[in-house]
């Protein structure tokens, strides 16, 4: 993975700073797992980093990628002590950044999270039924 060399050889990390990495065929692989992660400074201790293979700027994800994305994220809602994530944020949306996923991707990974919210809470509601 090219995201680990760079960032075990590059920046000197002891390996990859996300807690889940996903390539464009929609490959999941764990970087951190539930560890903390070295993806966003000051954010690290509180939230979970996906990364996707990919230059942003120029291109868009792939159906894998937002598909895979979908998946992990509905999972990791029922993870505990993680089953309490209440949103999705983009890179770019707590600080500035060259690896910004396109607004257009980072809307869609949102809108599904928000669906997989409700059939969570829908499923759990009936289970106590």
């Amino acid at each position: 993975m090219d995201v680990h060399n760079y960032h075990k050889n590059g920046n000197g990390w002891s390996g990859i700073g996300y807690n889940f990495s996903i390539e464009f065929d929609g490959t999941i692989y764990v970087g951190r797992g539930f560890n903390q992660g070295a993806h966003c400074l000051g954010y690290n201790d509180t939230t979970i980093g996906i990364g996707y293979q990919g230059y942003f700027d120029k291109q868009q994800m792939t159906d894998a990628q937002l598909k895979a994305g979908n998946a992990l994220n509905a999972w990791l809602i029922d993870q505990p002590p993680h089953g309490q994530a209440n949103e999705i944020v983009g890179h770019g949306d707590l600080g500035n950044t060259a690896c910004q996923v396109k607004t257009s991707d980072c809307q869609n990974l949102k809108k599904e999270f928000r669906v997989e919210q409700l059939k969570h809470l829908t499923n759990k509601w009936a289970l106590k039924q």
